[in-house]
């Protein structure tokens, strides 16, 4: 099966501001994916039924036609918030948002994965191939 890669971003617009009061809260419902990093300060955010913080450095990614409930904080030693923005709507050309049928992460953490907070890998079941085994010919050709 082949798949053509046929699904388009409109960038609505981007931009980036700075917050200087400490507990701001802004409240919106847009007909855009926002994508947005808090690169000083922090975010505590709501979109819909799901909630996360955003820790400075990190972004958050919602849907289209959500409500958001986005407080905002100031970095204590700057007293300022700086975030950078983008609003876009993705579309495979016919309408179809690909995203739609998906539940992404609300906030991204800017730092990287720890190698001690991976669960365990699960035990393989005897019988059970792994990555890197190698099968006899299971159907003839």
């Amino acid at each position: 099966m082949k798949l053509d890669p046929i699904h388009h971003i409109q960038l609505a617009f981007a931009n980036d501001f700075t917050v200087e009061k400490n507990g701001y809260l802004h409240c919106k419902t847009t007909p855009f994916y926002i994508f947005a990093q808090a690169y000083e300060g922090h975010y505590e955010l709501s979109a819909g039924n799901r909630s996360a913080v955003c820790e400075e450095g990190g972004a958050f990614f919602t849907p289209p036609d959500v409500p958001l409930r986005i407080r905002h904080y100031v970095n204590p030693k700057t007293g300022r918030m700086r975030v950078r923005f983008l609003h876009f709507m993705i579309s495979d050309g016919i309408g179809f948002d690909p995203f739609s049928s998906r539940i992404l992460p609300l906030a991204v953490s800017a730092r990287p994965p720890d190698p001690t907070d991976a669960p365990a890998p699960a035990a393989v079941p005897h019988g059970v191939a792994r990555s890197g085994d190698s099968f006899p010919a299971l159907c003839p050709h």
